[in-house]
């Protein structure tokens, strides 16, 4: 393994390697998974754009009770963010969806994100049922 390392003309790839050179690996083994759900009344449509420093995950229109998901590791300094951009009829605003320094030990692997009418909140990773919101974002006023 170290030859690898030290001896540029080596054909050979190890783990360490990987990790240094991949510039969307982390240091963390694990990847987290972001998953939001469109909970609006009436079947409304909702918009979601999320994005990072280095990601634009582009725009996603839900259904009603549809979600969307995307994974991906702390970086190496954990700093990570992803901010999202939510949109329906009744309302519109930008919303820190993960951020290492707040839902690294939260959420772990998983963090669940509901959209409702009046709020966007956030769940634990050990609150399966989606009952006790521990993160909880009203929309912006018009």
């Amino acid at each position: 393994m170290g030859a690898a390392l030290l001896d540029p003309t080596s054909k050979k790839t190890t783990d360490v390697q990987a990790i240094i050179k991949g510039k969307k690996l982390g240091v963390y083994l694990w990847k987290t998974t972001v998953r939001i759900y469109n909970k609006l009344d009436n079947g409304l449509q909702l918009r979601v754009h999320c994005k990072s420093k280095d990601d634009d995950l582009g725009a996603h229109v839900l259904a009603n009770d549809e979600f969307y998901e995307w994974k991906f590791r702390i970086n190496f300094s954990g700093t990570t963010l992803f901010f999202c951009g939510l949109t329906w009829t009744g309302a519109s605003g930008t919303f820190d969806i993960f951020k290492a320094s707040r839902d690294k030990k939260r959420c772990t692997s998983l963090c669940n994100w509901r959209v409702f009418n009046t709020s966007v909140d956030g769940f634990r990773e050990l609150d399966y049922s989606m009952s006790n919101a521990d993160i909880h974002f009203t929309w912006p006023k018009p």
